[in-house]
């Protein structure tokens, strides 16, 4: 059995974060990515961009190795991808961002809430804040984070798209 160096529990124990270890794996991301291609890009989201076959998902899971960027699938009873979760520290690592998608046909669920909680309790002794950045049109995003306990901290913009910054703070 294939054991994972990163993964994570949740509140609900049919869902964990686990990260793309497999080629299998890696087609599940890129199957997510491109069914919610179109949505995703209405909110400044270039994740088809990174992962445009699984050929590339797997160099960027490769690249990413041993590192402390990542990128976690959320998992449902261990195989169904729901979405996905990822880290990217700033440069000088005292903070780290979040970013976060969840499959069109898994929203509402509550499944976005469950990762960033998770994972958020797991960096934020480590880093002195945890933010993330959502377009401001997307109020889904913004409740998932106000529900985990981040705080509108700021504006910003991002690829021509005006973005909230919301912070989870020590």
């Amino acid at each position: 059995m294939l054991e994972y160096a990163l993964r994570f529990e949740t509140a609900d124990p049919n869902v964990t974060l686990r990260e793309f270890a497999t080629v299998q794996d890696d087609k599940a991301l890129v199957d997510a990515v491109q069914e919610n291609w179109r949505y995703s890009n209405n909110f400044g989201n270039r994740l088809a961009y990174i992962y445009p076959s699984v050929d590339e998902a797997t160099l960027v899971r490769r690249e990413r190795e041993g590192t402390d960027q990542f990128v976690l699938g959320i998992w449902l009873n261990k195989k169904e991808l729901l979405g996905l979760i990822s880290t990217t520290p700033d440069a000088d690592r005292r903070r780290v961002q979040l970013g976060y998608m969840v499959r069109e046909k898994y929203r509402g669920n509550e499944y976005a809430a469950l990762a960033v909680q998770a994972l958020s309790a797991f960096l934020i002794p480590d880093y002195e804040e945890v933010y993330a950045m959502v377009s401001s049109e997307n109020r889904a995003s913004a409740r998932v984070l106000e529900k985990s306990g981040f705080v509108l901290s700021g504006q910003d913009e991002w690829h021509d798209v005006q973005m909230d910054v919301y912070s989870l703070t020590k």
